[in-house]
């Protein structure tokens, strides 16, 4: 006995769906991107988070200490793994956590503004507000970010002023007199206004003479970018 199999009926009108590859990477780097920059409020928490990254990076630096133990002179340069696991050596260990440490509460910053701008990012794409929202901070948000000039001009104010919060930090400096080995943290004062030790006076200046420049330049840019701002914002959009 045999079997036939049945024959497969034809579906009237049936047309397969095309096939659709899988996007690739630099397609889907360019939706991302698009989704982003759809808004001058996304690209400007964008560029802050960005510029914040940079400068969390840029304070993992390394820093150059000079210490001495029983055996002589120590030179060591100590980032954060030193800060947190310590070094083998107790003179090392006691030099780069005294040194390191005035990182520390700039890093914390950096950090929470990096969080919190990326969680906004986020949140903006996810759920985009709407026209008819007018409560809390949108009204401004939106006044300050209707024009890329203006979200521009935010973004410059913002991360201007998280540079100056980096350059008003404290530096630490080990030095000597003829009365032994000192140490201080050097800020702001301390450039300005000098120490009474002259070892001391000279060390701090040395030390945070960069960063006074950063804290010039970086407050009259909030200065102005500020005025700029409240400027544009008076005057209605066109």
């Amino acid at each position: 006995m045999t079997s036939t199999a049945p024959e497969l009926e034809g579906l009237d009108g049936y047309v397969p769906p095309p096939y659709v590859p899988p996007a690739t990477l630099d397609e889907r780097l360019a939706k991302a991107w698009r989704e982003v920059t759809r808004t001058p409020g996304r690209a400007a928490l964008a560029t802050l988070d960005l510029c914040a990254i940079a400068a969390f990076a840029a304070s993992l630096r390394t820093i150059p200490v000079t210490t001495a133990d029983a055996g002589g002179p120590l030179r060591a340069r100590c980032g954060v793994t030193f800060y947190l696991a310590g070094a083998s050596n107790h003179a090392v260990d006691t030099a780069c956590r005294y040194a390191f440490a005035s990182r520390v509460p700039q890093l914390l910053v950096l950090a929470l503004v990096t969080v919190g701008a990326t969680a906004l990012l986020v949140r903006s794409i996810v759920r985009p507000a709407r026209p008819d929202e007018a409560s809390g901070f949108r009204p401004l948000w939106r006044a300050v970010t209707s024009t890329p000039a203006r979200a521009a001009l935010v973004t410059l104010d913002v991360a201007a002023l998280l540079a100056v919060i980096a350059a008003s930090q404290p530096v630490s400096v080990a030095t000597a007199d003829a009365a032994g080995p000192l140490r201080a943290q050097c800020a702001l004062q301390y450039y300005v206004l000098g120490a009474a030790n002259s070892a001391v006076r000279d060390a701090c200046r040395r030390a945070y003479g960069p960063r006074a420049t950063v804290f010039v330049i970086m407050i009259s840019v909030v200065v102005v970018a500020t005025a700029v701002l409240v400027r544009m914002v008076r005057q209605p959009v066109r």
